[in-house]
């Protein structure tokens, strides 16, 4: 267990509580307390110099990288022998979290043949707690607001009124330490960390007498990431770090958690290390099959009986023109997306990404967006751009991958066979065609319908991903959290937007047939596509629908505004099929959100769960918090996340902000399920926002909230209220759900 200071912290003050009254003692709880806690583990602490004129002085931009390398190289020396398997858990405070960031981000870069052993601190770490650290994820304005806090904290107000380069400087830094960030983030999908975020529930005192919090919960805790946990302590940002007892607020909390990560440590840790042997030994493979690659000397050779036979030189293949292995036809009908063309091919095109490797996009949106739509305009349009040839994998599971890769031997003329059961070597083809696309450039790969989230997942699609340089790639996917991801060779990311309304109708008359719309029809159309949220899927499907009924457009947007029902969108249906089977807590949130208005404040969600007794919301036997739960509909881009203006509001809402066609299907599904789901579910949207009303009404005495607070929840429950008046519904019906709803609006 290692800790480390933040800024102007000091590896023994920092942790040790002061005693306010006589013949009181210090307390230093990582040696006082902890061990008692935990018997069998190493307690380091880590100081270093963290004068903040260091860090806003001339060398501040290198002032973490340098202390980032010295502290792995301290904490190496300290891990003789087989002490480098130990795991490692890291609690940091305030800037600490920023260095430990940064020693993993370089171990990360660690390989062989460059400074290896110190890889060793990445694969054996297992959890960090962050305590205070401003990661910050909201722009750079808010680095200028936490540097003036942070040194006002630090410096009596005399030295910073004569010194504002400081926070002017610090402020100028902050497209490093997000850099930091960024990279840290990418880190820890490639390398799951167990994590734990603490905020400081209390405002410091700053120096010039200003009541301030120095690093607030929006930059203390990072949203969307897997395994994390949060919790506010209840304490300034100095004395969140400083125990007095086993009684102080948060140190029950993070004592458990550091007993519940010890116990798992031991198993994970072995995992990781035994994924990165098999990493190597991969390299191993990929190297001897190069003409002019190099075994790895100082590794363990293959298991007898398990070699692969290497290339003895480089595959030639017999076509001359570009290969074209592409499964789909051509658009029928394309509209707009014109920018999206363009910034996707300027993706593909950077010359800086082509030099050094393969460019490679994330194209991502909610099912029926039109990602493949948009991806097989580009391919048929700019086909010439790429002499390499062009290819497209089905990427939708192991299966389709492994089979796609076959294909792709058979049209290269890697292989004579043409059945996939004749492949002597299992899925060694697959090697052939990624050293395939390595020993070639200028071709164009398309991975489709990628909606990878597990380990397993990410690490196959890893494997098929070629090396090499000046190539393209272009991944589709719901899940838009697969750009910027290392492991994937940090793809950059397009995420699809809403199609002009015009477009929209050009594609619904496109599809229904209508060749000379009348001006009522033109009317209507804007009318559906705008209930139907510009998807093109939906679109398409209703177009498709008009023609197949016989039904004109007025009638349909009648008969679609009667029902849930959105025809056709197959798609939405499996992404709800997979997230009940894969995380049950997210369905049940998306169910419950589908009773309310489509911007719903994260703070009414997280009231309305106090003495929640209605279908699980959190992983609980995990210790998963809400933001986990969030972070799964986020990933299958069922619902978005943003901070939202209101006009008599100081600041930004947490939102959520879902799309009806979501909510409609959820609904749909709830009556299609039967055993009074509907119902059910129904009854605890109503009381989850009618106790987070009730919650809110109790704190009105000493918190300050606005009309908007109370319009937000009037729009709710009004129209939670009119599903349970449209279902026909009575209080006998549903307990006193209904006089609930009627009672808070």
């Amino acid at each position: 267990i290692v800790a480390v200071h933040g800024l102007n912290g000091d590896a023994y003050r920092t942790w040790t509580w002061k005693p306010t009254k006589k013949g009181e003692k210090e307390v230093l709880w990582l040696r006082d307390l902890l061990p008692n806690e935990i018997q069998d583990a190493r307690i380091f602490t880590y100081g270093y110099d963290s004068m903040p004129t260091q860090v806003a002085g001339r060398a501040s931009t290198k002032f973490i990288h340098q202390h980032a390398e010295s502290f792995l190289q301290d904490l190496y020396a300290h891990r003789k022998g087989d002490e480098v398997y130990r795991p490692i858990i890291f609690i940091a405070h305030s800037l600490g979290g920023i260095l430990v960031k940064q020693a993993l981000n370089n171990s990360s870069d660690c390989h062989v043949g460059h400074n290896e052993h110190l890889r060793s601190i990445l694969n054996s770490t297992y959890g960090i707690m962050f305590i205070g650290t401003p990661h910050n994820g909201s722009g750079l304005a808010n680095w200028g607001k936490f540097a003036e806090s942070v040194i006002s904290h630090v410096f009596p107000k005399v030295f910073v009124d004569t010194n504002p380069h400081l926070i002017n400087t610090l402020g100028k830094n902050s497209e490093v330490l997000q850099m930091i960030t960024q990279k840290f983030m990418s880190i820890q999908h490639q390398n799951p960390f167990q994590i734990f975020y603490f905020w400081e529930e209390l405002k410091t005192k700053l120096p010039n007498g200003r009541m301030e919090l120095v690093v607030e919960y929006s930059s203390a805790v990072l949203q969307g990431a897997a395994n994390v946990q949060s919790y506010g302590i209840h304490g300034d940002h100095t004395s969140i770090c400083r125990f007095e007892n086993e009684e102080s607020p948060g140190y029950d909390v993070l004592v458990r958690a550091l007993i519940d990560w010890r116990e798992a440590a031991p198993d994970a840790v072995s995992q990781k290390w035994a994924q990165y042997r098999d990493q190597v030994m991969l390299s191993n493979i990929h190297n001897n099959m190069s003409p002019t690659g190099s075994h790895i000397g100082t590794r363990k050779p293959a298991p007898a009986g398990g070699n692969i036979s290497p290339c003895s030189s480089t595959i030639h293949s017999p076509k001359t023109e570009p290969h074209f292995i592409v499964s789909h036809h051509p658009n029928e009908v394309f509209e707009g997306r014109e920018e999206d063309l363009e910034s996707l091919d300027k993706i593909l095109q950077n010359p800086k990404k082509r030099e050094k490797g393969n460019a490679s996009a994330v194209v991502s949106g909610i099912s029926g967006s039109g990602k493949t739509h948009l991806v097989r305009q580009y391919v048929y349009k700019k086909r010439d751009n790429y002499p390499g040839g062009v290819f497209w994998v089905e990427a939708v599971s192991s299966a389709s991958i492994k089979l796609g890769y076959w294909k792709l031997a058979v049209g290269l003329g890697l292989t004579e066979r043409t059945r996939f059961s004749e492949e002597p070597h299992g899925d060694f083809f697959v090697h052939l065609v990624t050293y395939w696309f390595q020993s070639h450039s200028k071709w164009l790969l398309v991975l489709d319908g990628a909606d990878h989230e597990t380990d397993f997942e990410l690490s196959l699609l890893k494997e098929i991903i070629p090396g090499g340089a000046n190539g393209a790639i272009i991944i589709t996917t719901v899940n838009k959290a697969l750009a910027g991801r290392a492991r994937l060779g940090s793809p950059e990311g397009l995420t699809l937007k809403n199609l002009d309304t015009q477009d929209c109708v050009n594609i619904l008359f496109q599809y229904a047939r209508i060749t000379e719309p009348s001006t009522e029809d033109i009317k209507d159309a804007e009318e559906l596509v705008e209930l139907m949220d510009f998807l093109p899927l939906a679109i398409h499907s209703a177009g498709s629908s008009m023609t197949v009924m016989q039904m004109d457009l007025g009638n349909y947007l009648r008969y679609y505004k009667k029902q849930p029902e959105v025809e056709g969108l197959t798609s939405f249906h499996i992404i709800l099929d997979q997230l009940h089977k894969r995380y049950p807590e997210a369905s049940n949130l998306i169910y419950i959100l589908s009773f309310v208005e489509r911007k719903v404040p994260v703070a009414m969600v997280e009231w309305g769960m106090k003495n929640w007794n209605g279908p699980p919301l959190v992983a609980k036997k995990h210790g998963l918090g809400l933001n986990v739960t969030l972070g799964h509909l986020l990933s299958y881009s069922l619902i978005e996340r943003k901070n939202v203006a209101e006009v008599d509001d100081l600041g930004r809402v947490d939102t959520l902000l879902m799309h009806k066609v979501v909510q409609d299907i959820c609904q749909l599904r709830m009556k299609q399920e039967g055993r009074g789901r509907l119902e059910t579910y129904f009854y605890h949207a109503s009381k989850m926002f009618c106790r987070s009303f009730r919650r809110m009404e109790q704190r009105r005495r000493d918190k300050n909230f606005s009309v908007s607070d109370y319009r937000r929840f009037q729009v709710h429950i009004a129209k939670a209220l009119s599903h349970g008046n449209a279902m026909k519904l009575k209080s006998l019906d549903i307990g006193d759900a209904l006089d609930d709803l009627e009672g808070s609006l």
